[in-house]
């Protein structure tokens, strides 16, 4: 009679055991990874997002290099592209499938006029792996035996993901995965995030891909006559 006993509180044991591992947020050896990563003093990257709603495709992809004081992204959704370059004194957006006005295709904007938490500087900051390293700090799960893969989930409601909701083009995704690749650098290199809506009607697929760290950031602001400045439009106003 006492087999059946032993049996159960093995398996007690490891449904625990399972439970905990699915709720585990990351250990110190990603979470040191990922702090290396934000601390990086640069890096080069591209992500690309692929969305599937109501059986229509969206693509986004993402190209840039950032560091401290620079971002410079450029991006591209269908035939549309446009790009961004933000240093510590003007923002600089070029409009989207080269519109111009009077040979003009970048709005400047004076980086003091904006509010910390401007829409205009948070698009920016949402185009670069920073938020996305943010989203994985936030991860449940665990790196495999060897250190170097980590897998796990994303809470639906986790505040982790306001930071990347232009990339979710606002979409609420549910059932969220996430894997990350550490380098022997012990920086990320890459990371995925997957997902679907509760309906089911759409599906999330996104990759970012972190290389260069640490690479000078060459973005060279657009050329006198070919931006408008927001503060002359004000006055012209």
């Amino acid at each position: 009679m006492r087999a059946p006993a032993v049996s159960t509180i093995l398996v007690l044991a490891v449904l625990a055991a399972v439970c905990a591992s699915a709720s585990a947020r990351p250990g110190p050896a990603l979470t040191a990874a990922v702090v290396r990563t934000e601390r990086a003093r640069s890096e080069h990257y591209a992500i690309r997002v692929r969305l599937v709603q109501g059986g229509k495709r969206f693509s986004l992809r993402v190209r840039g290099q950032a560091s401290a004081r620079t971002i410079s992204v450029s991006y591209s959704t269908g035939s549309l592209s446009a790009a961004a370059l933000l240093d510590p004194t003007y923002l600089y957006e070029r409009a989207p499938g080269g519109l111009a006005v009077d040979g003009m295709r970048w709005l400047r904007q004076p980086v003091a006029s904006l509010a910390p938490g401007a829409r205009e500087l948070a698009n920016v900051h949402a185009l670069t792996p920073a938020p996305l390293l943010v989203v994985l700090r936030s991860a449940h799960g665990g790196l495999d035996a060897a250190g170097r893969v980590f897998r796990g989930t994303v809470d639906y409601d986790s505040v982790s993901l306001h930071g990347i909701a232009v990339l979710l083009a606002g979409i609420q995704f549910r059932h969220l995965r996430i894997s990350a690749f550490v380098g022997r650098d012990g920086l990320v290199h890459r990371l995925s995030l997957s997902g679907r809506t509760a309906d089911g009607t759409a599906r999330l697929a996104l990759d970012a891909h972190l290389y260069a760290f640490g690479r000078p950031v060459h973005a060279s602001p657009p050329k006198p006559g070919t931006f408008m400045d927001t503060e002359l439009l004000q006055l012209a106003d």
